[in-house]
């Protein structure tokens, strides 16, 4: 069993407004590369005809490409998508014709793209759990979402194989909240590879030309959602401006929220009414190769989120050799970054501090020899990643 190939097929889990999901996908494609050759899955990337790939980060990555044409319950936004997926509206025999016809052994997907009941009959799932949020953050979903969410997590712990999460307090979480399905939860330890092809730097300081930015700043990589807690960080800049102290903080990601879209407005509203227009600077949707390079002018990359259940731009940061300065909750704790400074995330006062000192003690731009340092621990960290995945692999196909 330990030596068994596998046929491992994976669907696409991201959107052009929630892309990393496809960046987990991409490090997990390239971590399963890693793993010795003789027990290298085949990976397959299931795909809809209606999907229109705008990039081929996981295409390029997977060995072959599966198109499986499913209904018009797929398309449209958010929770509304997702009610209709639920409700069992889509290609159902086309999957699952799809999936015995290609031999595949195993699928991986995610609580909120889950395949035809009847499959989990066929084929084992593995499911990932992103987070549970909605019950640390009640007040940012609305009771249909969190009732949604209750009943999705459910449904998804007593038919899914196996589940992953991505830390020990989403494991104990779980274990908690399904007691009856607790045996079936995993610890995904999830990394992020700059691949060596990505020029170290060559041109991070003309990013800041391109962008009209100064030269230095601290960098605010999230989308605009209430719990990511950019609000924080104006109060912040607001402390430090009254000091005569007027650090710039870059921000991407992108603006809309389907759950609170009076939000990006109110925060714009703020910025103008607090003065802050050149202290907080949002550039929006930028793409994936501009993050790093602002990552590595950047004094260092400021996290300051209520809530996650990775931390995906910490862990870029980290494989970047990058300075960090993040909110102090478990999910940052445990990715254990070495160069971090954390703060409470409902403290203005403990950020402003942070930011003060490090204003003073940060050389801004790209450092190369720190970079080469964390891409040693990097491609360590990649080979893991892909035993980590192999072992659930085969103990949920074992499973079944």
């Amino acid at each position: 069993m330990e030596n068994m190939r596998l046929t491992i097929a994976f669907l696409r889990l991201g959107s052009h407004k929630w892309e990393a999901g496809n960046q987990v996908l991409a490090n997990i494609f390239l971590a399963l590369k890693a793993v010795e050759a003789s027990r290298q899955p085949q990976i397959v990337l299931l795909d809809t005809v209606k999907e229109t790939v705008k990039e081929d980060l996981l295409s390029s990555k997977a060995d072959r490409l599966l198109c499986v044409p499913l209904s018009d319950a797929n398309t449209g936004n958010g929770f509304h998508r997702r009610v209709s997926q639920m409700k069992g509206l889509f290609g159902l025999s086309q999957f699952t014709k799809a999936i015995s016809k290609n031999g595949i052994d195993l699928v991986f997907t995610d609580a909120f793209n889950l395949p035809p009941r009847c499959f989990f009959e066929q084929c084992p799932i593995v499911a990932w759990i992103h987070d549970f949020q909605h019950i640390h953050l009640p007040e940012a979903f609305s009771p249909d979402e969190r009732r949604f969410r209750d009943y999705l997590f459910a449904k998804v712990a007593d038919r899914a194989t196996r589940i992953v999460v991505t830390n020990n307090v989403l494991v104990e979480e779980f274990r908690n909240s399904f007691p009856e399905n607790a045996q079936k939860v995993r610890l995904l330890k999830l990394m992020s590879y700059i691949p060596p092809t990505d020029p170290m730097g060559s041109s991070s300081f003309d990013i800041c030309n391109y962008y009209n930015l100064p030269s230095e700043f601290f960098y605010l990589p999230n989308a605009f959602t209430k719990h990511k807690n950019h609000r924080l960080v104006l109060e912040t800049l607001s402390l430090l401006k009254a000091k005569n102290c007027d650090p710039t903080v870059v921000c991407t990601g992108h603006t809309a929220d389907y759950r609170s879209p009076d939000y990006f407005p109110a925060l714009l509203a703020e910025i103008s009414a607090l003065g802050l227009r050149q202290n907080f600077i949002i550039l929006g949707h930028v793409p994936y190769r501009d993050v790093n390079q602002l990552m590595r002018q950047s004094l260092a990359v400021l996290q300051p989120s209520l809530y996650e259940g990775f931390g995906l731009s910490v862990s870029e940061a980290i494989s970047l050799g990058k300075n960090l300065i993040l909110s102090d909750i478990p999910a940052h704790r445990e990715q254990q970054p070495p160069n971090a400074t954390f703060f409470n995330p409902k403290s203005p006062e403990e950020l402003a501090e942070a930011l003060q000192n490090h204003l003073s003690e940060l050389k801004r731009g790209h450092d190369p020899q720190a970079e080469i340092t964390a891409r040693q621990q990097m491609d360590l960290r990649l080979r893991e990643l892909g035993e980590n995945f192999m072992s659930i692999a085969l103990d949920a196909v074992h499973a079944n």
